[in-house]
């Protein structure tokens, strides 16, 4: 998808289509297709009765079964089309869209609240396919059937098509009085659909506290108002617009009864033929219908305007300034001067340090200190100056070829939707380890042996030591040179934390950096250096003097 947005907004449709011309030009041919077959449904009345094709059943019964094989034939195909064309559109905004996601960085994509990014995916994308894409169609094929009914009632009388076409503007006039209030019912429908959906989501989230803490009042409570915003808002847009289209579908039979009495009236002057009129009559749906659908059509467009601009703009893929491709091991990180901030209070202010290939580093520190937003930086999730990896500025290195020379675990690593295998080996082959010994290492046996459904890991009940484990066990088997660790052993007993703690930091080409709360002796006799974090900075420590000051 391009980089920019649609610089205007009658462009959005040929956006919606720039990977479906062809299927979208064989649409609008079946739809011009039909707009004709329907024509000579008229024409074909007007034939019957004024031409005394009556007389002749045969010929009569060998027309009609033409005319409906073709009717049905060309009609069929034009729907069909039609819908394939609409899944393709819906199958590209979510392609956009996902890709969209997946090209931005990490610190972008988490100020996205999940709830939203659902809404998008689910209900904003059909909102586009449903009010937008099928109403621009629909407006194409009403507008070819106005065209050729105005040209052959036109052709039978000026005066009845001169009155439907003024019956028309009329209704369009009246409708296009109600645009900004559609745009603004639709954007107070998704504000409303948002905040549901993150009410439901924090349901799910925080059940079990809530039953603990004895909370099911206060949140159904809240529950209440968020159904009661999404009940108002969902009747403020769905039901104007409906108000709207019965008001249109009056306007189409009173235009259709008066059309009746003024082709009455030209018959009694002998200006049209009952034949002509009834021709007329079934035309005039080629007229009226149109004029009160493309109303009504109008309104859905406009309604839908805002999603899909909304959509448009968060399916622009992101592209990073950066342009130095990391195509090397990492040998040592340096902190020149590092200053970071949430807001306007401090967290870090770091200068001089180097962080050297091979070195084992234990980081601690006072809960809210940094620690973690230091190996975030350190790992691009978030970005700040003055950090050089091999004496090049980390903020210009590509992020997909520098993480690539780390692994990262952190104490609240999810499992992914992927078989306990794939988890582990994430699909690759090769490895300096086995499956099968890391199995053993760090004691997945029990979990391994246990068939497991691929997508079914949120609810196989895995502890919190457990999920840990297989992470460290997936960051050992990609057997990267740097090993970054947020408090990944936080959850995992001390049998097991120390042999796995033993296992990793007794590989000499092996650079580890560990935030950890719960230090035993002998776990800090095992790293080279200590990194404690004090009052915004760091201090580097040897392990013996750290071990002679806190032991």
């Amino acid at each position: 998808m391009k980089n920019n947005k649609p610089k205007e907004k009658g462009l959005f449709m040929f956006k919606l289509v720039q990977n479906h011309k062809v299927l979208y030009f064989i649409s609008l041919i079946l739809i011009v297709s039909y707009s004709v077959v329907d024509l000579l449904k008229s024409i074909l009345m007007s034939y019957i009765f004024d031409d005394h094709l009556l007389d002749s059943i045969s010929s009569l019964i060998v027309i009609v079964l033409v005319f409906l094989g073709v009717y049905l034939i060309v009609s069929t195909l034009q729907q069909y089309v039609v819908e394939v064309l609409k899944n393709k559109i819906r199958y590209s905004l979510n392609q956009n869209l996902y890709q969209s996601y997946a090209s931005r960085n990490i610190e972008s994509f988490q100020k996205k609240d999940s709830s939203e990014i659902l809404n998008e995916f689910n209900n904003e994308v059909n909102v586009v396919i449903d009010n937008y894409v099928s109403s621009k169609l629909n407006v194409f094929s009403l507008t070819i059937s106005l065209i050729l009914g105005s040209l052959y009632i036109a052709n039978l009388s000026v005066e009845i098509l001169m009155f439907l076409l003024f019956c028309a503007f009329i209704t369009i006039f009246i409708n296009s009085i109600f645009k900004n209030r559609l745009k603004k019912n639709q954007m107070n429908y998704l504000d409303s659909m948002k905040q549901w959906l993150c009410s439901i989501k924090n349901l799910c989230r925080c059940f079990s506290d809530i039953k603990i803490l004895n909370l099911e009042k206060v949140f159904c409570d809240g529950l209440d108002i968020e159904n009661k915003n999404i009940e108002q808002s969902t009747l403020k847009n769905n039901g104007f617009i409906k108000i709207l289209t019965s008001i249109n579908s009056f306007i189409s039979q009173a235009m259709f009864f008066l059309t009746l009495l003024f082709g009455i009236v030209l018959i009694h002057y002998n200006r049209l033929t009952v034949g002509q009129l009834l021709g007329i009559a079934q035309a005039s749906n080629m007229v009226i219908m149109p004029i009160v659908n493309y109303a009504n059509l109008r309104n859905m467009i406009q309604s839908s305007k805002p999603v899909l601009q909304k959509l448009l703009d968060n399916s622009i893929c992101s592209e990073e300034n950066e342009p130095i491709i990391f195509d090397e091991q990492i040998h040592d990180i340096k902190i020149k001067h590092l200053c970071y901030c949430y807001g306007v209070r401090q967290i870090l202010d770091l200068s001089n340090l180097v962080i050297d290939q091979g070195k084992k580093y234990l980081v601690i520190g006072k809960s809210g200190d940094g620690k973690s937003t230091f190996l975030d930086i350190l790992t691009k999730q978030k970005k700040a100056d003055g950090i050089y990896v091999n004496d090049k500025d980390l903020k210009d290195v590509q992020f997909s070829t520098y993480a690539d020379k780390f692994s990262y675990v952190n104490q609240d690593n999810d499992l992914l939707p992927f078989s306990f295998e794939q988890n582990i080996t994430l699909g690759r082959k090769m490895s300096k380890y086995s499956l099968k010994d890391l199995v053993t290492i760090f004691n997945l046996e029990s979990i391994f042996d246990k068939e497991r459904d691929n997508l079914d890991f949120e609810h196989l009940n895995l502890s919190g030591g457990e999920k840990q484990r297989i992470c460290l066990a997936r960051a050992m088997y990609r057997n990267k040179k740097w090993l970054f660790l947020d408090e990944a052993f936080s959850a995992i007993d001390k049998t097991n934390s120390d042999r796995i703690h033993q296992f990793i930091l007794s590989n000499p080409d092996l650079t580890v950096l560990s935030i950890e709360h719960k230090v035993t002796k002998e776990t800090v006799s095992l790293y080279d250096k200590v990194l404690l974090f004090e009052n915004k900075k760091i201090v580097s420590m040897d392990v013996e003097e750290y071990l002679n000051s806190s032991f």
